[in-house]
């Protein structure tokens, strides 16, 4: 698994706002259904399978209307259930779920007979607010990276010349780091830093990085004998590919 904060919007700050509030001066009802929200969606042949956040959200002076959740928006099942709290008062949470292609949050109507809003002159305003921050997400990433790519090897015996390789790995959410060892010793390493866990706000933190590698290795370095030549993939979820 690895992890996106702010992944679904880079550019705002970091603070999401979602608001309900009616018309002046009268009171409506909105069906059951509607819904103020954002919703994420994992990257491909991934899953959304937790989200950390800090939230606060603010209940209507008679109570509450809406639901202060996040959801599967896909079957509508609730994942988290966010209590009205005293503003400023952002309360963190965290919650894993089964894990899912969409998550979405905010307020939606889940009454039957629907969710008044607006105001009067002389009556209570009608409007609710939830506002989230530091939402960071956890990605599942089932697929491990793919290696393609050759080797110029002879199977005759030889005491000099050289030896290249040349890999590639591609992967759905990047490579972290592609490495070619002989006899487990580094030949030739691609690691540009792509990911960190606790800054990370890319959903696929590695595109683009770390794909290729080239080897040169000089025989005459090395001891007679068989050698290995190992060829590894890793993506910032932590899975790897290797070849021998």
């Amino acid at each position: 698994m690895f992890y996106a904060t702010n992944a679904c919007d880079v550019t705002n700050g970091g603070v999401f706002g979602f608001i309900v509030q009616g018309p002046v001066r009268e009171y409506s009802t909105l069906p059951q259904g509607t819904q103020v929200a954002l919703q994420f969606t994992a990257p491909d042949s991934t899953w959304v399978a937790g989200v950390a956040a800090t939230a606060y959200s603010q209940a209507g002076p008679v109570g509450r209307q809406f639901a202060a959740q996040l959801w599967n928006p896909d079957t509508g099942s609730t994942l988290a259930q966010l209590a009205a709290t005293a503003v400023p008062a952002w309360i963190p949470f965290e919650v894993a779920f089964t894990p899912s292609i969409r998550v979405a949050a905010g307020l939606r109507c889940l009454n039957p007979s629907g969710c008044l809003i607006g105001n009067l002159a002389v009556g209570p305003s009608m409007s609710e607010r939830m506002h989230l921050r530091e939402v960071r997400f956890g990605i599942e990433d089932p697929d491990p990276p793919v290696i393609s790519g050759s080797a110029t090897t002879s199977p005759e015996w030889r005491s000099s010349g050289t030896d290249n390789f040349d890999f590639a790995a591609t992967d759905n959410i990047g490579i972290q780091e592609l490495r070619i060892r002989v006899d487990g010793i580094d030949a030739a390493a691609s690691r540009i830093p792509c990911y960190d866990a606790a800054s990370n706000v890319e959903s696929r933190p590695c595109a683009g990085f770390n794909s290729t590698a080239k080897a040169v290795v000089q025989l005459a370095a090395l001891s007679n004998g068989r050698h290995v030549v190992t060829v590894e993939a890793r993506d910032p979820g932590g899975l790897a590919t290797t070849r021998t």
